[in-house]
């Protein structure tokens, strides 16, 4: 990768963002996979090269004061994702990355903002199918278990029929309503509705679940299906 298009994938996402899960998206949708692994390792010899030059400034100006590994990782991230300008900058005036470090002149955290190449796939629908498929048996087995209250076995049910459409769940908040599942979600409707429900309702079900997979899966469609629609 040139110096020229690193720099240019930087300034394209406008550091800093208010939204890091968007402005992923868009790397990942104007940037090939090779690509995106390139700007990666180019990302990282720069922030390593800050690093470096922090530790020997701080030792050359015989500076001793606590330094936070990742404090010092999103400071040197900020750096980088500030454009070509700043990082010559610091660069150049090594005592300038201490200054902005100490003085907390940065913004948490660039890096969060790059994609990593295996995060294609979560663009399209078929990532979300398959995903979804392999909790539904998990909710069926809780919704046929008679131990469970009535209350319960029924949440999970309906979480079963839901992951059995997902991700086209249009339609599928009215489906809810008739069945008394959206109490605590009446002033919300639509597709955010439904996941918001999906969300919650694991958590009321976490003891019998291993692990978060439905809020995994849905933080995933927030962040990459709905920002490609």
């Amino acid at each position: 990768m040139t110096d020229e298009r690193f720099w240019e994938i930087v300034d394209s996402v406008g550091w800093p963002v208010e939204d890091i899960d968007e402005a992923k998206v868009e790397i990942l949708m104007n940037t090939a996979p090779a690509e995106v692994k390139e700007f990666r390792n180019e990302l990282d010899e720069r922030t390593s090269r800050l690093r470096e030059l922090f530790s020997e400034a701080r030792e050359d100006m015989g500076e001793d004061f606590y330094v936070s590994g990742d404090g010092l990782d999103d400071c040197v991230n900020h750096i980088v994702g500030s454009g070509k300008h700043e990082y010559r900058v610091h660069v150049n005036n090594p005592e300038q990355i201490i200054n902005t470090y100490r003085n907390k002149s940065f913004v948490e955290s660039f890096s969060y903002a790059v994609p990593y190449t295996t995060e294609y796939e979560k663009l399209g629908a078929d990532y979300y199918v398959f995903r979804s498929d392999r909790y539904v048996e998990r909710y069926d087995e809780i919704a046929r278990n008679e131990k469970f209250s009535e209350d319960y076995r029924r949440k999970a049910m309906f979480m079963k029929e839901v992951l059995e459409d997902f991700p086209n769940i249009s339609g599928m908040d009215s489906y809810l309503q008739r069945h008394d599942m959206f109490a605590t979600f009446s002033v919300t409707k639509g597709e955010k509705a439904v996941l918001d429900w999906m969300y919650q309702t694991e958590e009321e079900l976490s003891d019998d679940i291993n692990g978060w997979p439905v809020r995994n899966l849905v933080s995933d469609y927030r962040t990459y299906y709905i920002y490609n629609q």
